[in-house]
């Protein structure tokens, strides 16, 4: 009974060697942790992204990364704007509580600023969302 047990085990470790054995990594996929890009477990910026996933000359790769493109800008001019909003909203007040004049917040500014804040994050997700589909499109490619 023992000996049988022994070679089941040697069998098992055979066994799931080989199939571990056979699974291939490609150092050029491309993997996405949160707001991160990866490739060869290295981390990649934005730009290096656009220029490993252009390469790749596949139209559909293209489409997505000028909508991602187009939407990230977008997201990023209202966010810069809500930002400046919200800071000089703030600092206006504070400016007045310091030099006398009392706390002079106006509430309209800050709710613009808000809204500002507000519409950047649905043009954020659509890029990220594009932008995650060139990099899977860019994967079955490799893997095919």
């Amino acid at each position: 009974m023992r000996l049988f047990n022994t070679l089941l085990v040697i069998f098992f470790l055979f066994v799931n060697t080989g199939v571990y054995g056979q699974k291939i990594i490609d150092d050029r996929l491309i993997s996405v942790k949160k707001q991160d890009y990866f490739q060869a477990n290295q981390q990649i910026t934005y730009e290096e992204l656009n220029t490993i996933l252009l390469q790749s000359e596949n139209p559909e790769i293209r489409l997505n990364l000028e909508t991602a493109d187009k939407n990230r800008k977008i997201s990023e001019k209202l966010s810069y704007l809500g930002g400046f909003a919200l800071g000089f909203s703030m600092g206006y007040g504070l400016g007045g509580l310091i030099f006398g004049d009392g706390f002079d917040f106006e509430p309209i500014s800050a709710i613009s600023a808000a809204s500002f804040l507000t519409l950047s994050i649905p043009f954020s997700r659509k890029a990220k969302k594009n932008t995650v589909g060139a990099i899977t499109i860019y994967n079955e490619g490799i893997v095919q």
